[in-house]
């Protein structure tokens, strides 16, 4: 039912119209697509779809091995392109506030080695129970645009499935920056909120402030 709402708010026809008018007619200064956050949008109800319907009980029409070729390519580009739709969204403005400045409790899992030690790890390609402590997890507190970054920087990323292997629990990634630091395991469920959230959220207006030190500007999106 959520993917379902997400769509409906985006399938709006008056909506759509008035978003594509408005570039068509050249309101959106150069006319570049980021200046309505419409067709993001769009592609983030598309994502959350495949990423609320994937499961392992999908790799049997490809009779192959679980979460090897395509099943895996899938998912993980599901993934990819909304963490990547996120930041694209969030770095244009186009993001109130009220979502950008959540906090996710998640549990993280201290790096047991500190630099690659294998020739498969060098290339990203590690066994998590040797490579993380899995049976010792922390929280951490993490913001929407930090969760993208570390999908998008990805250096491990696996997924996590349920005991029946039926549905994806979560995914484990570490970016390659923390790579020797810790790993992340983010909820399907807490990804697909944030995604929904976001096709859902409305960007009124914005607020620029200028610091008394001369700083980096206050900008307040609501």
């Amino acid at each position: 039912m959520r993917t379902l709402q997400a769509v409906n708010v985006l399938s709006d026809h008056a909506s759509k119209n008035r978003y594509v008018n408005q570039v068509k007619n050249g309101l959106g200064g150069d006319g570049s697509m980021i200046f309505e956050s419409w067709f993001w949008k769009r592609e983030l109800a598309g994502l959350i779809s495949e990423l609320e319907a994937w499961g392992p009980r999908h790799i049997r029409d490809f009779k192959e091995d679980f979460w090897h070729g395509e099943s895996g390519f899938r998912v993980e580009r599901s993934f990819f392109h909304s963490a990547m739709a996120v930041r694209r969204l969030i770095d244009s403005n186009k993001v109130t506030d009220r979502i950008t400045g959540k906090s996710f409790s998640l549990e993280a899992y201290r790096a047991r080695a500190q630099g690659p030690h294998t020739g498969r790890s060098i290339l990203g390609s590690v066994d998590i129970l040797e490579w993380f402590e899995m049976n010792n997890a922390e929280r951490i507190n993490m913001s929407p645009y930090k969760l993208a970054s570390e999908i998008l920087h990805s250096f491990t990323l696996e997924f996590l499935a349920n005991e029946a292997e039926t549905d994806i629990d979560s995914i484990l990634v570490a970016s390659e920056r923390n790579q020797f630091v810790r790993a992340v395991a983010i909820p399907r469920t807490t990804w697909v909120d944030l995604l929904c959230s976001i096709v859902d959220d409305r960007v009124e207006g914005m607020t620029i402030e200028a610091t008394a030190n001369g700083g980096e500007p206050k900008v307040q999106i609501y």
